[in-house]
């Protein structure tokens, strides 16, 4: 499928963690150019490649591509991560009996396991509306680039 064929989440597909962290090092193959992704947002279409949506037994949803700064000077591994609407952990987070600092070290927790990368993973922040939480790893210049760049993210 080519990056911007569909529009929308695609379907929620769990899969074991086994089969996830075989499919992990195919969504760092390509590297993203972060400007077009800015200028197109949602048309860009990562969120709707299979290769970049791990999709966890438990609900979690993880978005993991390689990008680039619009400058070239930087590049960074980015993470977004949501939950389908129907699992525990989603439930538990509305009804606030799981908060935001719980999702973050769950988060760190299946990024770790998925990819085995031990490399500080920063958050930068949740995006408006939807509140989904963005992190990066840091592979060359500086996440604070990074997320001046990511900021301005469509979602």
């Amino acid at each position: 499928m080519k990056m911007n064929e569909r529009h929308g989440p695609l379907p929620y597909e769990p899969q074991p963690i086994d089969m996830l962290r075989l499919r992990f090092p195919a969504a760092l193959v390509n590297v993203y150019d972060t400007r077009e992704i800015i200028t197109r947002g949602r048309d860009f279409g990562i969120g709707q490649n299979r290769t970049h949506v791990f999709d966890c037994p438990d609900g979690m949803r993880l978005i993991i591509s390689r990008e680039r700064s619009p400058d070239g000077l930087s590049q960074f591994v980015h993470i977004s991560t949501s939950w389908d609407s129907t699992c525990e952990f989603y439930r538990e987070v509305e009804r606030q009996a799981k908060g935001l600092m719980d999702a973050l070290r769950l988060i760190e927790r299946r990024f770790r396991d998925l990819s085995g990368d031990t490399r500080p993973l920063r958050f930068l922040g949740m995006t408006a509306p939807k509140g989904v939480p963005h992190f990066v790893v840091e592979e060359n210049g500086t996440w604070e680039k990074a997320w001046t760049w990511t900021s301005q993210r469509k979602e």
